[in-house]
């Protein structure tokens, strides 16, 4: 009997075939999966800004704006005379908002000046970060 070491190439070519099967399968969801988290992602830093507006907002004993920017895809945080904190969002667009004037303005008591909606987006979808008059912030 022969001692046979190695694989032949019929075996090679039955496992790169298999291997290519499963990339064209997975590489799709893969794509999927990163423009949903994305899209996740950035909703909760948004979210995360608008309690971080609020709570300095009380904590310095002031008024925070939070200002967006639909056309570049970008908001600031501002205390009237600083900018606080300033995004552009890369991977999401910010369809837009119902707040007047796209911006809320956050008092020393944390109310908010104005409620309303941001809604952002990208290719798997949307979703909506919402503020109502007494300060809190959701995701719907």
């Amino acid at each position: 009997m022969k001692n046979n070491k190695g694989f032949t190439i019929i075996e090679m070519v039955i496992v790169i075939v298999i291997m290519a099967i499963l990339a064209a399968v997975a590489v799709p969801n893969i794509i999927s999966w990163r423009a949903k988290s994305s899209l996740g992602g950035d909703t909760r830093t948004l979210k995360a800004d608008f309690e971080l507006a609020r709570s300095r907002a009380i904590r310095d004993n002031t008024n925070m704006t939070i200002s967006f920017n639909t056309g570049n895809n970008s908001y600031s945080i501002t205390n009237g005379v600083d900018i606080i904190l300033s995004r552009n969002l890369t991977n999401t667009s910010i369809n837009g908002t119902t707040l007047a004037g796209d911006s809320t303005t956050f008092d020393s008591r944390g109310r908010s000046s104005n409620s309303g909606i941001v809604t952002l987006s990208n290719d798997t979808g949307n979703t909506q970060v919402v503020v109502n008059m007494i300060g809190t912030v959701r995701i719907n």
